[in-house]
C-alpha cells in the first residue's frame, strides 16, 4: 500500500512555505479502494506546481546512490508517506560549512517516527535531536513502486521524461520533448503502453473491462501502412537487402530516392548493425513470416496499399511479435495509419473520436498500461474537454477501473466541482487552496462527505463561490436575515450562518458586504 500523507515547503520559489496533508489520519490504512486526493483552488494557487514538486522529490531519491545526498532544489521540504505498513519521512537539514557559501542543505530520513506536535516542532533543531530508533540510511528508504504523472494539455507543468518501460517515473503527458506537443507522438507512445502491458496475462481481461465503462466494445484494432512492399514484404528479405536499403537505397529497385535523401530509419538500422546484428537477422525472420500471414497484413480497401494489423483482442495473437513492430516503426517500414474501436456495435476510428472521448480513452490507456501496485499516479486537470456527465463519474470511473489497485494513491488537481461530486467518504480526501499575502495556505477539508452533492452545494460549501441564483447561498442569506429581524439570542446558529457567507470570495463592492455588516454588528450587541 502506498499513501503519500504529508508535505512541507520552505522557501519554494513559487509556493513558498506551504503545508499539506493529504489524506486524513483516519483514513490513512484504509484500503479497500484506490485512495483518491483532490487539489482545489483559484487560478494562481499552484495546484500544478504541487504535483510537479512531489515528481522533483520522489525521483531525486529513488536513484540516488549518495549515502548522504545533498538538496538539488532551492527549497527545504518535510515529506512523509506509507509504505505497506510503514511510514517514511524526508526531511532537508541544514549544515553550518566554513566557506563563503554559507548554508548547505542536506537530508535526514526516518522509519515509523511518531507524527505528534513534540517530534514534529523539533524538526527545525536537527540534527540536536538524533532521535534514536527512529533515523535511517537512505538504503533503507522505501518509494512507490511507480510513479505516473498524466496530463493531456500542452503546457502540462510534469519535468518532461521520455520514458521506458522499467522507469519509476512515467511521464504520460502530451509533449514529445521539453518544449514542444504532438498529439501523433502521444498516440504512438500510449500504443507503446500497450505492447509492453500486453505481456500482462490478464491483459485482455483488465483492457476489455477498461473499454466496457466507457460504453466500448472489447475491440482495438491499430492499422500500420507498410512501405515499400517490394523490398520489404516480398517473403523473400535478407539482411544484404537491408544493408542495400539503408546503405546505398539510390541502387534500389523501386525506392526512387536521390541519394541525398536517406531514409528515415538509417540510424536504427545503423545501430542495431552495430550493437546487435542478431537481432536484424531476427526481423528479417519474422517479417517473411509475416509477409505470407492473412492475419496480420490485409490490403487496405479501394487502394494497392498494404495494412499490418495488431488486434489487441485476438485470442490467436501472439503478443511476442509487439517488439517486432516497435522495432519497424523505429525503421520506418511500417506507419501508424489509424486506430479502430467499436461502438454501438460499428467500427470508428479514432479520429472520429470527440476531443473528450480521444483525450480520455488515451489517457486512460496511458495509466492502465503502466500502472504498478503501490503506484503513486498524478493527474491535472482531466476534465479538459470533458461532457459535465463525464466529469460526474470520472472518480467513479478511476475506482472501478482500478479496483484491483486498491493500494495506489491518486492525486488530481483540478477545477471541476462534478469532480468532487464524485468523492466517496473514506476513501476520498479534498485539499482547498487559498492565496494570501504570505502564499498558498492549503486546508484538508475534514469531516465533508460531497458525494452526490448538487453542484451548487458544492461551489458554496467547497469551492467558495457564490453564483447569482445559488439555492444554498439564499436559504443561508434569509436564515440570517430571519434570526436578526426576529431578535434571536441563538448566537452560535448566527455565527454558523455568517461565517458560511463570508467564506465566499467576495469583491469588496458586493451588496452582501452590508449584510455582513449588519450581522456582526447585531452579534456584538448579544
Amino acid at each position: 500500500m502506498f499513501k503519500l500523507l504529508y508535505l512541507k515547503l520552505e522557501s519554494h520559489p513559487q509556493l513558498k512555505n506551504i503545508e499539506i496533508d493529504f489524506v486524513d489520519e483516519l483514513e490513512s490504512r484504509n484500503n479497500k479502494k484506490p485512495y483518491t486526493s483532490i487539489i482545489i483552488g483559484p487560478n494562481g494557487t499552484g495546484k500544478s506546481l504541487i504535483l510537479r514538486t512531489i515528481v522533483e522529490i520522489f525521483r531525486q531519491f529513488v536513484n540516488s546512490t549518495d549515502a548522504t545526498p545533498e538538496a538539488r532544489h532551492g527549497y527545504a521540504f518535510h515529506i512523509r508517506y506509507i509504505i505497506g505498513e510503514e511510514i517514511f519521512e524526508i526531511l532537508t537539514r541544514r549544515l553550518a560549512i566554513a566557506d563563503r557559501k554559507g548554508l548547505r542543505r542536506n537530508y535526514i530520513a526516518f522509519k515509523n517516527r511518531p507524527f505528534d506536535e513534540a517530534f514534529y516542532n523539533m524538526q527545525d533543531k536537527l540534527p540536536i535531536e538524533r532521535l534514536p530508533g527512529y533515523e535511517i540510511p537512505f538504503s533503507q528508504l522505501k518509494f512507490p513502486e511507480k510513479l505516473l504523472a498524466s496530463a493531456i494539455f500542452i503546457n502540462d507543468r510534469f519535468p518532461f521524461h521520455n520514458s521506458e518501460a522499467g522507469d519509476f517515473y512515467q511521464y504520460l503527458g502530451v509533449r514529445r520533448t521539453a518544449s514542444a506537443t504532438s498529439t501523433g507522438t502521444f498516440t504512438r507512445k500510449t500504443i507503446n503502453y500497450l505492447f509492453n502491458a500486453a505481456e500482462d496475462d490478464e491483459f485482455q481481461e483488465r483492457m476489455g473491462s477498461m473499454f466496457s465503462f466507457l460504453d466500448f466494445q472489447p475491440y482495438l484494432v491499430i492499422n500500420y501502412q507498410t512501405r515499400y512492399n517490394s523490398v520489404f514484404f516480398s517473403g523473400q528479405l535478407s539482411v544484404d537487402t537491408l544493408e542495400q536499403f539503408y546503405e546505398r537505397w539510390w541502387e534500389v529497385e523501386g525506392v526512387n530516392r536521390k541519394k541525398t535523401n536517406a531514409p528515415w530509419g538509417q540510424w536504427y538500422y545503423l545501430q542495431l548493425k552495430k550493437e546487435n546484428p542478431i537481432r536484424l537477422q531476427e526481423i528479417v525472420n519474422f517479417m517473411n513470416e509475416a509477409s505470407s500471414d492473412s492475419m496480420r497484413i490485409q490490403r487496405k480497401p479501394k487502394s494497392r496499399a498494404r495494412n499490418f494489423i495488431v488486434d489487441f483482442f485476438n485470442p490467436n495473437y501472439n503478443t511476442d511479435f509487439f517488439p517486432f513492430i516497435q522495432e519497424l516503426e523505429k525503421l520506418s517500414i511500417l506507419v501508424l495509419d489509424e486506430i479502430k474501436m467499436r461502438k454501438f456495435d460499428s467500427e470508428i476510428s479514432m479520429s472520429q473520436l470527440s476531443s473528450g472521448e480521444y483525450q480520455l480513452i488515451l489517457g486512460l490507456l496511458g495509466i492502465f498500461a503502466n500502472l504498478k501496485p503501490g503506484s503513486i499516479i498524478l493527474i491535472d486537470e482531466p476534465e479538459i474537454s470533458l461532457h459535465p456527465n463525464w466529469q460526474l463519474q470520472y472518480i467513479s470511473l478511476l475506482k472501478k477501473m482500478f479496483a484491483n489497485y486498491n493500494d495506489c494513491h491518486f492525486i488530481i488537481s483540478t477545477h471541476s466541482h462534478f469532480l468532487v461530486s464524485d468523492l466517496e467518504n473514506g476513501s476520498s480526501s479534498i485539499i482547498a487552496l487559498d492565496r494570501n499575502e504570505k502564499g498558498t495556505e492549503a486546508r484538508l477539508l475534514d469531516g465533508i462527505d460531497a458525494y452526490g452533492w448538487s453542484a451548487e452545494e458544492i461551489l458554496y460549501n467547497i469551492f467558495r463561490v457564490k453564483t447569482v441564483r445559488n439555492y444554498f447561498l439564499e436559504a443561508d442569506l434569509t436564515d440570517l436575515l430571519g434570526l436578526i429581524g426576529n431578535n434571536s439570542q441563538n448566537r452560535q446558529l448566527i455565527e454558523s450562518k455568517l461565517s458560511a457567507i463570508k467564506n465566499l470570495n467576495i469583491s469588496p463592492n458586493d451588496p452582501l458586504n452590508a449584510v455582513i455588516d449588519e450581522a456582526e454588528v447585531y452579534i456584538n450587541a448579544l
